[in-house]
């Protein structure tokens, strides 16, 4: 239980701001669903990808949740952006 206890928390945190950020901008949100997926990805490989970019593992939750935050809401960000752009709504 205490391996998955930050990877819960990083899932959380990333939901949570994919939706915060859908919720700020409405121009490139991309749903409840679509934001709540995106953040969960984000938060969710946050500490895979800090791993491998900087070889170090964050060992504090808080800095764990605030990663996870940070990528979800980055990832939510990027993909809305991506699908206002390439994919053009009608009207």
């Amino acid at each position: 239980m205490e391996t998955l206890l930050p990877l819960l928390l990083q899932i959380i945190a990333g939901t949570v701001a994919g939706n915060l950020t859908g919720g700020l901008f409405k121009k490139i949100s991309l749903g409840f669903m679509g934001n709540s997926l995106a953040g969960l990805v984000g938060g969710g490989l946050s500490g895979s990808i800090i791993l491998a970019m900087t070889g170090i593992a964050l060992n504090n939750t808080l800095l764990e949740v605030a990663a996870a935050g940070c990528f979800g809401a980055a990832l939510t960000f990027a993909v809305g952006v991506l699908r206002t752009y390439i994919v053009k709504p009608d009207g």
